[in-house]
């Protein structure tokens, strides 16, 4: 536990001295600098979302679009009558069979 407690609190350190260098520098820019470079920031990272979203879709896609498509086949009547059944002791005549 003590070597990650070291590991966060260098880390810490690390972001506490990139937020200030980032403080000091945007200081001592002018409003409308300031405004202009986080707008451009803002910009560049949507950027880079949007891309890493679309991306992911088109992957998927792809991935669907080269999977094998299963074959359809024309409906096959069921074989309800089997031959050698046991079990089935009536005869069943179709329709317009006269009897005899």
């Amino acid at each position: 536990m003590k070597r990650f407690s070291k590991i966060k609190e260098r880390l810490g350190r690390r972001i506490d001295r990139a937020d200030d260098a980032l403080r000091r520098a945007c200081g001592r820019m002018a409003p409308e600098k300031r405004l202009l470079a986080v707008a451009a920031a803002l910009l560049l990272f949507a950027a880079g979302a949007l891309y890493v979203t679309i991306r992911a879709v088109y992957e998927i896609g792809r991935n669907d679009a080269l999977r094998e498509l299963p074959q359809i086949e024309h409906i096959r009547p069921l074989d309800l009558h089997p031959e050698g059944d046991s079990t089935h002791t009536m005869t069943i005549k179709p329709y317009g069979h006269e009897r005899q």
